[in-house]
């Protein structure tokens, strides 16, 4: 099970970049195919490559709609002007401007009426229906969805007609309607059913029995449900709908208290969402379960369900963010190749316009010559032109090599920089989860021990609480000076101070962590060491490398804290317990900028952060820092500050 929730997101992201490539396949095709059609041709193309292109670029869909309503205003093709404009409104609503998208409907509405177009000004009815929904005006919502079933019914599409009663009985069962919505539910089920369609038969006996339930008519609704489970059985390829009627199933019982029965039906809803890979069903539905065990007291298996709920919500979290930092990239990747191909396009054609001049210069220069020279002269000036012209086309070649390198070396960079955005959510998602998930849990616990007055366990609790929280604020406190080290803003204010002084200060902050553990922190500071330096990002340093080595050293160790002076350096060094320096910590200190992730150092908080900002610091302050294993004094790590100013 672990290693499939690893493999999940990957999955997913690796789907949804195939779906990316395909669409942008499309995209393009259609945008050759729209160079040698004609304008009836042309209106068409650019509605589809609106639709494509709505979710990547916003502005690009629009000026798709806008090119294609100008054509067909020039044609006078009436029918081209209100489908650009009813697209228009689909993409407003799409972006809940739903004022602009009713606006838009009502202007391809009356076009329609005007051309006698019935299948449009059905769509149009039915989409005025649903912006007025979502600005709240439910009359006039009723009102179009009427009048597009009513158009419907005239044209005998027995599909639309059955998707009309659909969402008629929706409707209705929304604004507690509940009689029409059963009289407009048995309506579509027998469209449905003329059309063979037992997807929508299902769906309709799923949405009547949700009616029926909420009349408080439980044996009714579950017959109805029981319906769409017989008729789901008997036909291939229905798990999604299966799984939707089980599930509601399953929260009926709940409600009636019988629990035993709730847990069924669900386990029979995950078995068919499993079977179609539907992770964000399967996630509710452990909810689900988690919730009912415990109710039932199988305590368990509550938390078992739980647990499976709390990774797959993990993953799907993920899986979201992959997703949308995907789609910026395809915006950013649209937008920056949009510039650079208006910017080849212009150089293209100042470098025609040249060839074109030198081609005239030429022209004219061998006619001269001919005129002046005749036969062998003309020759050997044109000869010498054609030279000319070669280097100038090598030389033309050699520029486009260079732009072609330098868009080659921002493309990696930018690919470097997603790459680096994309581990750090990495890093924030699983670090964060662990402290935030302690800090709930034994919060609620405390709250249910409250009760019992049991004062050794709320103190335990307490203390799990206590450290919970400071782990999660040292965490986000490296996460900030991560972040600011990445970008460079790091406030420096260099001045002379006592190193001694400051050792002993962060010391004594963090002793208390040291008791923890019984280790003991030892000293040997030469005296009068005074560095050059910012004395706020030194305790940093010191902070962290000591949190560090508190961490890693065995309980009962020891810890050495050195300074001296060599030259114009001081060096200050500290030492744990522990037998060899990882390789995580080996890379941050070697000067990478990137949050690494595994399996191995996502278990330990904030890995990767708290060192690299110790380098950045050490950097910021003219030093060096390294690291070195000796054999008996376990790791040190050791950085360099300068005593006069640089």
């Amino acid at each position: 099970m672990k290693y499939k929730l690893i493999i999940l997101p990957a999955f997913l992201v690796l789907l949804q970049l195939g779906s990316s490539f395909a669409q942008s396949g499309i995209i393009d095709s259609l945008n050759i195919n729209l160079t040698d059609a004609n304008d009836t041709e042309k209106i068409d193309i650019l509605l589809k490559l609106s639709s494509l292109t709505q979710n990547v670029s916003y502005q690009q869909s629009i000026d798709y709609l806008t090119e294609a309503k100008n054509i067909a205003v020039k044609l006078g093709d009436q029918k081209g002007i209100a489908d650009a404009i009813n697209k228009l409104g689909i993409i407003y609503s799409n972006d809940e401007k739903y004022k602009e998208a009713k606006d838009c409907f009502l202007e391809a509405m009356k076009i329609r009426e005007i051309i006698n177009y019935p299948d449009g000004l059905a769509s149009s009815y039915h989409n005025l229906g649903l912006a007025y929904y979502s600005l709240s005006n439910y009359d006039e919502s009723l009102n179009y969805f009427n009048k597009s079933l009513n158009v419907r019914i005239r044209i005998g599409d027995n599909q639309k007609i059955a998707i009309g009663y659909h969402n008629l009985a929706y409707f209705h069962h929304c604004l507690a309607h509940f009689e029409q919505a059963i009289d407009l539910n048995k309506k579509a089920l027998e469209y449905y059913k003329i059309c063979d369609n037992i997807k929508g038969e299902m769906q309709i006996l799923l949405q009547l029995g949700n009616t029926y339930f909420a009349m408080d008519k439980t044996s009714p609704a579950l017959k109805t449900f029981q319906k769409g489970i017989d008729l789901g059985i008997r036909s291939v390829g229905r798990e999604n709908e299966l799984a939707m009627i089980e599930q509601t199933i399953g929260k009926i019982y709940s409600e009636m208290g019988t629990y035993d029965k709730a847990i069924n039906h669900l386990q029979k809803a995950l078995s068919y969402s499993k079977k179609k890979n539907d992770y964000e069903r399967i996630r509710d539905i452990y909810l689900l379960l988690a919730q009912f065990s415990d109710k039932n007291k199988k305590y368990q298996e509550a938390y078992w369900y739980h647990k499976q709920y709390t990774h797959l919500k993990d993953s799907i979290y993920s899986d979201m963010n992959s997703k949308r930092i995907e789609n910026n990239n395809v915006r950013y990747d649209t937008r920056l190749k949009e510039n650079e191909l208006k910017t080849l396009r212009k150089n293209m054609e100042i470098e025609l316009l040249k060839v074109e001049k030198r081609i005239t210069f030429r022209n004219y220069l061998i006619g001269f010559i001919i005129i002046m020279l005749i036969g062998i002269s003309a020759g050997y000036f044109n000869l010498k032109i054609n030279k000319k012209n070669q280097l100038a086309i090598i030389n033309t070649n050699k520029r486009l090599e260079y732009t072609y390198s330098k868009i080659t070396k921002s493309e990696l960079e930018h690919r470097q920089i997603n790459t680096t955005k994309n581990n750090f959510l990495t890093v924030i998602s699983h670090d964060l989860i662990t402290p935030f998930n302690s800090l709930l849990g034994f919060t609620e616990l405390l709250t249910e021990e409250a009760v019992t007055n049991d004062r050794e366990i709320i103190r335990n609790y307490s203390g799990i609480i206590y450290k919970s929280s400071k782990e999660l604020f040292n965490l986000l406190e490296n996460m900030l000076q991560w972040s600011r080290a990445l970008r460079n803003i790091i406030y420096y204010q260099p001045e002379s101070f006592s190193i001694a002084k400051t050792i002993d200060n962060v010391i004594n902050i963090l002793m208390i962590q040291a008791d923890k553990k019984n280790i003991n922190i030892t000293t040997d500071i030469e005296n009068a060491l005074y560095p050059y330096a910012d004395e706020t990002l030194v305790i940093t340093i010191i902070k962290n490398l000591l949190n560090n080595a508190i961490r890693h050293t065995p309980a009962n160790g020891t810890i050495e804290v050195n300074a001296k002076q060599e030259s114009e350096n001081i060096y200050i060094s500290v030492s744990d317990g522990r037998k060899e320096i990882t390789r995580e910590e080996i890379a941050e200190l070697s000067g990478s900028n990137h949050v690494t992730y595994n399996e191995e150092s996502v278990t330990k908080t904030g890995a990767g952060l708290a060192l690299t900002v110790v380098r950045k610091f050490v950097e910021k302050n003219n030093g060096k820092i390294f690291a070195e294993n000796k054999q008996g004094k376990g790791n040190i790590f050791t950085f360099t500050l300068p005593t006069e100013k640089k």
